[in-house]
């Protein structure tokens, strides 16, 4: 799957604007199940990577657990902790294994309890 990408640029400073379109490839991907009430939503195009997860997360246990393993397409170069959830006791981390891990400060949770986060970051494989 490709888009287009469109960059302006000025031919030898005059104020003709030319455009050429360049393709970058892109690539999508959804993660569900485990501890993850709804969607996870993977997005690469070029080498930047997009997560986003709107749900809440169910039973999550105290210390660290692994809520999702991003394919080697989204995986980022090093390890980052990439999200602290507001009001709650959870951080995410993103590892280059591609291991999403939810850090639980606080009790577990046998219920279901929210948990939002979004993060961008590059990565060097290809696909």
């Amino acid at each position: 799957m490709s888009g287009a990408f469109v960059v302006p640029f000025c031919n030898r400073g005059t104020l003709k604007r030319e455009y050429r379109n360049t393709k970058l490839s892109t690539v999508s991907k959804q993660y569900t199940g485990g501890l993850l009430a709804g969607t996870m939503y993977a997005d690469r195009i070029g080498n930047v990577v997009s997560v986003n997860y709107t749900g809440d997360i169910t039973r999550a246990p105290a210390g660290e657990t692994t809520i999702a393993t991003l394919d080697a397409p989204f995986r980022p170069m090093r390890r980052a902790i990439v999200a602290s959830s507001r009001n709650s006791d959870y951080q995410i981390t993103v590892f280059p294994d591609g291991r999403v891990a939810l850090y639980n400060y606080g009790s577990a949770y046998s219920g279901t309890s929210i948990c939002r986060f979004g993060f961008t970051y590059l990565t060097d494989s290809s696909f």
